[in-house]
């Protein structure tokens, strides 16, 4: 069997996709991403996980720039840099 190896690149298609990928590359789990930007594990499993968004958008995307140094325009939109 054969298998073709190509890079895999992940989506940042969605607001839940984005989370996980900070959350990587910060190495943290969900509590620990939770904690560290003052949110509700709850909240922010169910914003990853279960594709919902947050009511109040703009905070949290604030919360988690500050917390892990992602951009806030890139957790809001997935336009650009992570990192601007």
């Amino acid at each position: 069997m054969s298998m073709t190896t190509t890079a895999w690149i992940p989506s940042t298609k969605t607001f839940g996709a984005r989370l996980a990928l900070v959350r990587w590359r910060m190495g943290w789990n969900v509590k620990e991403a939770a904690v560290a930007c003052g949110l509700n594990e709850s909240n922010w499993r169910g914003w990853e996980l279960d594709g919902r968004l947050p009511h109040k958008l703009n905070e949290v995307a604030s919360k988690i720039a500050e917390a892990s140094g992602a951009s806030k325009y890139w957790l809001l939109d997935g336009e650009g840099n992570p990192s601007d």
